[in-house]
């Protein structure tokens, strides 16, 4: 099964030097299969290696690829999805503000919101 490297897409998402389509980066994240699907899967792979069956190995592995293609996007609340994009676009609008203070002035008008 193909696995998901979440700190690399979290890196892309958050330190990325190109401009990302927020869509695709949320997209990138949701998982291929479900918990029921993810189940059978492993069942199935103890059989494929105690039995080395190959020709269900392939089958896997190309119901895999077309999953990962076309993932479902059923299991997102839209609670969820719209607190995932707002996330994402809070990131996006403050990615070129900076913070200045200058912590040795002691003056009471500077550096305080």
């Amino acid at each position: 099964m193909a696995e998901i490297d979440f700190q690399d897409i979290l890196d892309e998402m958050t330190v990325s030097d190109k401009p990302a389509d927020p869509i695709q980066s949320i997209y990138k994240i949701i998982p291929q299969f479900d918990s029921c699907q993810i189940s059978i899967m492993f069942q199935a792979s103890y059989f494929i290696e105690k039995w080395g069956l190959e020709d269900l190995r392939a089958l896997f592995n190309d119901i895999s690829a077309l999953m990962k293609e076309n993932k479902s996007l059923g299991f997102m609340s839209s609670k969820t999805l719209k607190d995932l994009l707002a996330a994402y676009t809070q990131n996006e609008m403050i990615r070129g503000v900076s913070v200045r203070s200058n912590p040795n002035d002691k003056d009471a008008n500077q550096g305080i919101m």
